[in-house]
């Protein structure tokens, strides 16, 4: 999968006008209005978008049945959530003996 150069950002400005919600956050990011991260299938021709705002929402959106994306995805947020479970914003005192 692909970070977006922010310059790239605007390639999605064509898709999201097509969605049926309010895109109006990832719409100011994809103009450079709000700071946030794009991450696409396709670098040149996306199909499939993760748009995450920096203070934590985000959207999933395009091609549902994208399987490499979507395992992408899954990695991506195991290692978030595991980090974050792990150490809850502080520093672990003990391990549970738990695999994560």
């Amino acid at each position: 999968m692909f970070k977006l150069s922010k310059d790239k950002y605007s390639i999605l400005l064509n898709f999201l006008p097509t969605l049926p919600f309010n895109t109006l956050m990832a719409r100011s990011i994809a103009c450079g209005h709000a700071d946030g991260t794009i991450y696409v299938d396709n670098a040149e021709n996306p199909q499939t978008y993760y748009i995450v705002h920096s203070y934590g929402m985000s959207w999933l959106i395009g091609e549902a049945d994208n399987d490499a994306f979507n395992n992408w995805l899954r990695e991506y947020f195991q290692g978030k959530l595991l980090t974050k479970k792990r150490t809850n914003g502080c520093k672990p005192t003990h391990e549970t003996g738990t695999n994560l």
